[in-house]
């Protein structure tokens, strides 16, 4: 689905692959590419079509399985993100340290976090 972050999902009714992250956008002109780009378009089509499936629907007073284990996964990455802190006005040469530190995370973490939601 987010092909541009080298994260796939393929055919997301009958699997889902995980391929290693790298970092692709380390430029303003790379991400100028990337908005420009089909991934930007599949990934905001993606959360459009999740945002709609919400749209109107009363709180469930039991979670899915599934749906718990999509929330928890996305706190984790949350505490994650709160953890790290952010490095302002800190310019790098190859980009922000903290965010290379949150990828290399994320990266590490990816397998188990993707092997949580099935």
């Amino acid at each position: 689905l987010i092909r541009y972050c080298r994260w796939s999902l393929v055919n997301i009714n009958k699997e889902m692959t995980c391929k290693q992250m790298t970092q692709r956008i380390r430029s303003p002109v790379d991400h100028k590419k990337f908005l420009a780009s089909k991934s930007k378009v599949e990934l905001l089509a993606f959360i459009n079509r999740l945002n709609k499936s919400c749209f109107g629907q009363r709180e469930a007073r039991e979670e899915s399985a599934v749906a718990l284990r999509l929330i928890t996964t996305f706190e984790t990455i949350r505490l994650k993100v709160d953890e790290i802190p952010a490095s302002h006005g800190r310019v790098r040469r190859f980009g922000d340290a903290t965010f290379r530190q949150f990828c290399q995370w994320l990266v590490e973490t990816a397998p188990e976090l993707i092997s949580n939601l099935t």
